[in-house]
């Protein structure tokens, strides 16, 4: 049976296609609809408001990068702020132990 053809049954007029996003619905249901391939229906899975079935239309490769991925780009972003810091504070000691003599 369709999903729209469910929905109107059970007397349900929203929207039935929704896109989620890891974090937006709890551990348990997200790990089954993540794990599903393209086309499985999830479910029906215990929610905190009843229960839910989902269809796969299709997964969808998000923008954040993975810690593996991301690391080398954060340890070089952090290795250069120390390095600046250092250098700052060593610019600010030879300036304090310089001594200049002008003459004329």
């Amino acid at each position: 049976m369709a999903p729209e053809a469910v929905a109107s049954e059970l007397g349900i007029d929203d929207d039935l296609a929704k896109t989620i996003a890891r974090g937006d619905v709890a551990p348990t249901l997200e790990d089954a609809v993540f794990a599903a391939k393209r086309g499985a229906v999830v479910g029906p899975l215990a929610s905190g408001q009843g229960y839910v079935v989902y269809l796969v239309v299709e997964h969808v490769a998000g923008a954040a990068l993975s810690f593996d991925q991301a690391k080398d780009r954060i340890r070089q972003q952090l290795e250069g702020e120390a390095f600046l810091k250092a250098e700052k504070e060593l610019r600010a000691q030879l300036r304090a132990k310089a001594h200049v003599e002008v003459r004329l």
